[in-house]
Parts: structure tokens; sequence; C-alpha cells
């Protein structure tokens, strides 16, 4: 058979001729708890101070408070009611203090599953859809704030490494849905608007500023190979007193296969030759005199 188990009772009731001023400090003394906390137990409320214990632990309870100027009872164990605080009597060798035993707090939200975190985290990392999933609205927002430079796709792929490691059950009691979209919604609709920007910004500077350095660097090779043409062709004429009349005469090998050099003007005294790039839609000219002119506007002009 069980040893019968009892529970002590505090009602706020104090010894004839104590002073609860004087009660109360000792109170939250032994039971290690404010003054304020102790001045509410006085208040005649019906609070468990133990239960589920034996009989002689009770009294050992009942003796410490008696002597704070305190009195409580000792009742043989019901089943407890779910609005009384529980107190827990911890009595260490040679000493006899009171605990206040903590309750568990409540977990807001509901338990996430791990799989749609992580498909959240692949597909929508970018905008950080797992973090306003799971409630961590200002993460959220920050990886949107990143989204238009893609760096918050590389944080969500770190993410779901460290989802895979956690355990499900720790997962689900760390990870809560609080059951609203809105923050989803409006940092959807936040990202979308600067990657609008972005693309904005790059279709009307990036593209032709981009088209631009591009050109500059083949107009550079167009004349560095005009200018290696006119070398050879001063060669030409000092070895022969005239300039060369054609490509075959003067021999000559372009360095940069895909620059094209034809001859469109050519007498003894001068010449005119055109170099162009596969990639420019309008040739670039250089004369004997060693002037490069740009054939876009003589392009322009006859159009």
């Amino acid at each position: 058979m069980s040893e019968e188990k009892y529970r002590v009772v505090f009602k706020g009731d104090i010894q004839d001729g104590a002073n609860p001023d004087d009660v109360k400090p000792k109170l939250a003394k032994i039971l290690k708890i404010s003054e304020d906390k102790a001045e509410k137990m006085l208040s005649g409320k019906a609070i468990v101070i133990k239960k589920n214990a034996s009989e002689e632990t009770c009294k050992k309870i009942q003796a410490a408070l008696q002597k704070a100027g305190a009195l409580c009872t000792i009742k043989q164990e019901t089943p407890p009611k779910q609005e009384e605080p529980e107190f827990q009597f911890d009595a260490p060798a040679g000493k006899s203090s009171i605990k206040l035993k903590k309750q568990p707090e409540a977990i807001l939200g509901k338990p996430t599953k791990k799989l749609t975190v992580i498909l959240l985290a692949f597909f929508f990392g970018l905008f950080g859809f797992h973090k306003f999933y799971t409630n961590r609205n200002k993460m959220g927002y920050f990886y949107v704030l990143l989204s238009w430079t893609g760096i918050s796709f590389v944080f969500s792929l770190l993410d779901i490494f460290v989802y895979l490691i956690i355990k499900k059950d720790k997962f689900e009691k760390k990870f809560r849905t609080m059951g609203t979209q809105k923050h989803m919604i409006l940092g959807f609709f936040l990202a979308l608007t600067l990657i609008g920007a972005e693309a904005y910004l790059l279709v009307t500077i990036g593209i032709p500023k981009y088209i631009e350095y591009r050109d500059r660097g083949y107009h550079i090779a167009v004349d560095h190979e005009l200018h290696n043409f006119r070398v050879m062709q001063e060669v030409f004429y000092i070895d022969h007193n005239r300039y060369a009349s054609s490509m075959q005469e003067l021999k000559y090998k372009p360095r940069s296969p895909e620059i094209l050099l034809k001859m469109t003007e050519s007498s003894p005294q001068c010449y005119k030759t055109e170099g162009k790039h596969p990639a420019l839609d309008y040739p670039r000219t250089i004369d004997c005199q060693g002037n490069i002119e740009d054939g876009f506007r003589m392009i322009m002009d006859d159009s």
C-alpha cells in the first residue's frame, strides 16, 4: 500500500499579535520570493505551498512558516486545482527553505513542419518567406532588403543546412507560426518594388553604360590594328617612295583576325583604310596622316 500524501495550504493567516509588515519580509525570505508576492500571499487566497508530499515533509514546512509568524494547514492530498500556484519545498542538509516552482511558460503559436520551412527557404528564401512563416519578421525584412543583391538566397541555403541538423521535436518547439501572412505579403511586395527599381536602373543606366564600355574596347582594338597598318605603310613608303596600293602589295597580315581591314582609297601619296569589328555596326578609318575617323556619323547621315 502506497504512503498517503499530503499538501500544505496557506490562506494568509498569521499568528495572533503578529504584525503583517513583520511577517511579509520573513515569508519572502523563506520562500525566496519578492515582498510584493509575499504581500499577495497574505491577501487571504488559498495557496498550495507543497503537494504530493509525506506528512513529515509537510510538518517541516509548517514549522518553517510558523517561525515567520504565518499559519498554514496540512491536508490529505486531493486533486490539485489548476488555478492554484504551486510551491516546492527544498530542504538541503541542515537548512530549511521553500522555493517557488516555476510553471512552464506557454509557447505561442503552432508548431511548424520542417519540410514546409525548408521548401519555403529554398524556393522563396530570396524574399525571406521562411523567416516570416516562423514569426521572425525582422530577419524576414532584412532578407527582403538584400533580395536585390541575391545575398539573401545564399543566407537561406545556410538556413536550410541548419534546419536539417535540428531534430524534429526541437525544431517544432523552436520554430512556431502565428497563422498570419500579412508580413509575408508585405515583404513580397516590398521585394518586388526593390527588384523593379533595380531592373529600371539596369535598363536605363546599366545596360547603356555597359554597351558604351564594351564599344570603347572594340574601338581601341580597331584603332590598334589601324595604327599597325599605318606603320607598315610608312615602312613601305620609305622603301619605295610611295604607299602600297593594296593589302596584297603591302603583304599585311592583321594581328587581330576578327578585325577586317579594307583600303577604301589609294594613291602613291596617300591612302585611306577602313577597319571594322564584327560587334560594331560602323567602321573606323585612318589616312596617311594618321587621322582616325568614326564612321558612325557617316552612317547616320546616310540614313
